[in-house]
Parts: C-alpha cells; sequence; structure tokens
C-alpha cells in the first residue's frame, strides 16, 4: 500500500524517463510538427502575413496543371528509381565490410 506522499520505485523510474525524453520531445514539437502544420495551412491558402485567405486544394490543382511541374517530377521519380537501389547495395555492402 503506498502511503500519502510516498512514490514507489517504479513511478520514480518513469517520472525521470520521462524527464529525461522531455527535451527531445519539446525539440521534434518545435522544429517538426508546427512547420509542418504551417507548411500545410500555407499550401491551402492564399495571401501573405495576417492575410491568409483559405483557397482549398487550388494550389495543388494549378502546380499539377503546370508542365514543369510534371517534367521535374518524372525526373525525380526516374532519378529515384536508379539511385536509390544502388545506394542501398553500396550501403549494405559497406556495413557487411564493416
Amino acid at each position: 500500500m503506498i502511503l500519502r506522499g510516498q512514490i514507489n520505485e517504479k513511478s520514480k523510474s518513469a517520472l525521470h524517463g520521462w524527464l529525461l525524453i522531455t527535451p527531445l520531445l519539446f525539440g521534434c514539437l518545435l522544429f517538426y510538427a508546427i512547420p509542418f502544420v504551417l507548411v500545410i495551412q500555407y499550401s491551402l491558402s492564399t495571401g501573405s502575413g495576417n492575410s491568409l485567405y483559405f483557397i482549398g486544394f487550388i494550389n495543388y490543382q494549378d502546380v499539377t496543371a503546370n508542365g514543369m511541374f510534371t517534367l521535374a517530377f518524372g525526373n525525380t521519380m526516374r532519378f529515384l528509381a536508379a539511385a536509390l537501389p544502388l545506394i542501398m547495395v553500396l550501403a549494405y555492402a559497406i556495413a557487411l565490410l564493416m
């Protein structure tokens, strides 16, 4: 039985773990999650600064209708198809040599 004000060893360990991971969680939130949400918000809006207006997927429709985008996207996919398997094989070979 745990008396008031008394913390068992398992709770101390859990608290210690949370205290150690808190800076990492804060950093991930600050540098990954918040910018990701902002990018999604900006991509679905038009305007700048405090005058953002929601327009939905119109920006995405404009980009995908652009011929330069489709060319760049195709080039990127071809590069990935050629380079990614090669990189993985080389990384695996280097890991085996180590």
